[in-house]
This record gives structure tokens, C-alpha cells and sequence, in this order.
């Protein structure tokens, strides 16, 4: 039986006001019921409705702000694991949203948003191994396959 979409009446808040939303992106993809990520997605939608309710943050790791461009969180581990299960781990990642910044945005491009996902990858020297010499957008194949592998474990 496919996990349920909990109730979020306070994160739909969020989708009313003048700018894009992610929490319409993130209801997207739980919506996404043939994908392997839903459950997981379900699960994150109703730890952020608990820390709404509660004005407490779960997630364990840190917050990141940078002055003028936005903040994100690099969460580890979850405090209410026993609750959200499928959610109680990510890997160290920062998470903007830089269209949602600008009110300008849903105007000229409507149904759309700009996500920035940065997380951790190899370490310097084995990317400089493999790919330093090579030129930007120009290193092949099995960089290729290798960037693309990295974003679905973040997308998954």
C-alpha cells in the first residue's frame, strides 16, 4: 500500500503568497506515486508540517546563509526518525530556491522555479585525477555519467 500524503495544512500556507512555492515542488514530487523517491518525499512534507507546528527544526547538521542570495540547510540526520522513516537520513546537501527570491519570476515564467542542489562529491584530488585537465563542458563521456549518477541519488 503506497504511504500516504499527510495533512499539511500549515505548509500550504506557503503556497499562497506571491512567490513560488517549494513546497508545491516537493508536493509534485510525492504526488509522483510510480517514482521510488514518493514515500520518501511524503515523509519529508510531514517532518516540515511537525517543525511548522512546533517552531523547531529536526533536522540535525546546520544552516547556511549567505547575505543576498539566500540560505539553505545541510541536514545529516533526523531528530524524529521513529516518526518519518523514510526521510530520516540525507546525505549532506544545501538546497535553495533562487527563483523564489524574486517576485518578478512566476510572472515571466509561469509553472516554473529554480532549484540549486549542492552537496558533497569526490574528494579534490580524485575529481582533479580524472577530469582537472579537461576543459569545462568539455569532459566527456564518463564525467557525464558520472554527474548524472550523482544527481538521481539526490533526485531518489
Amino acid at each position: 500500500m503506497a504511504k500516504q500524503m499527510p495533512a499539511t495544512p500549515l505548509l500550504d500556507q506557503l503556497e499562497s503568497g506571491p512567490w513560488p512555492s517549494f513546497i508545491t515542488g516537493l508536493k509534485n514530487l510525492a504526488n509522483d506515486e510510480d517514482k521510488q523517491y514518493a514515500p520518501m518525499v511524503k515523509s519529508l512534507l510531514g517532518q516540515l508540517e511537525l517543525s511548522y507546528k512546533t517552531r523547531k527544526g529536526y533536522w540535525k547538521g546546520g544552516t547556511v546563509g549567505v547575505r543576498g542570495y539566500g540560505g539553505g540547510v545541510i541536514p545529516r540526520f533526523s531528530e524524529v526518525a521513529g516518526e518519518y522513516p523514510e526521510s530520516s537520513e540525507f546525505p549532506m546537501v544545501y538546497i535553495s530556491f533562487p527563483s523564489a527570491k524574486d517576485p518578478a519570476f512566476s510572472k515571466a515564467h509561469p509553472g516554473v522555479s529554480t532549484m540549486e542542489v549542492i552537496t558533497a562529491a569526490a574528494p579534490y584530488d580524485e575529481f582533479h585525477k580524472k577530469w582537472g585537465d579537461k576543459p569545462w563542458k568539455n569532459r566527456g563521456d564518463a564525467y557525464e555519467k558520472h554527474k548524472e549518477e550523482l544527481s538521481q541519488k539526490l533526485l531518489n
